[in-house]
């Protein structure tokens, strides 16, 4: 975990798994105005990763605005509906399906068990159900051509009564803060986002 305390505009949370380079260049972005803290999440269980979010959030005083990519996205979703004083805004990039019906490859293949955990969770629609139960904005962030096709998310949600906000770029894909197409106006959409709320 990497904590720069300084007073700037909003204090934000990065959740991102393995290795903290994929989700760098957003830390790297959002640093010159806001304290930013990158977490590295283990793949151990949803309550382990839950609590040790807790145990690392508590300390601070202030609410925190949560960007979480890929499968992350359910890890920010249950740990705001558990502990949603600590949350002041949600962002998720590029999301996975709230259904089986819509599932990428990506997630349904990867056997680890907290990805296992969470597609259980979405097989009984308790992932929808803490979804409902979350207080703080939820924004997703999708690109047309990602793997995780956004209907999955934008349809689902949708047909479940959920309240959130969703962003679809029509020509981009997973990462595009990678992409030196679109990354620019990315940056410019996920900084008005971050001080949204």
């Amino acid at each position: 975990m990497t904590h720069k305390d300084n007073k700037k505009l909003n204090s934000i949370v990065i959740l991102q798994s393995e290795s903290t380079a994929q989700l760098s260049p957003i830390a790297d972005n959002l640093e010159a105005n806001h304290n930013v803290i990158n977490i590295q999440l283990f793949n151990s269980t949803l309550q382990k990763e839950t609590e040790r979010l807790y145990n690392l959030l508590s300390k601070h005083k202030e609410r925190f605005v949560i960007i979480a990519h890929s499968f992350n996205a359910f890890i920010a979703i249950l740990f705001a509906e558990k502990y949603e004083k600590y949350v002041k805004h949600i962002i998720l990039l590029s999301c996975p399906s709230f259904d089986d019906e819509h599932d990428s490859a990506k997630l349904s293949h990867n056997k680890s068990a907290l990805v296992m955990e969470i597609l259980e969770l979405r097989r009984t629609k308790k992932l929808i159900d803490a979804i409902k139960n979350v207080k703080a904005p939820i924004t997703f962030m999708h690109g047309k051509h990602d793997p995780n096709p956004y209907y999955g998310v934008q349809d689902v949600l949708n047909e479940n009564n959920v309240d959130f906000e969703f962003i679809l770029s029509d020509k981009c894909g997973a990462t595009p803060w990678n992409d030196s197409i679109h990354a620019n106006s990315f940056f410019r959409m996920l900084n008005v986002l971050v001080n949204e709320f």
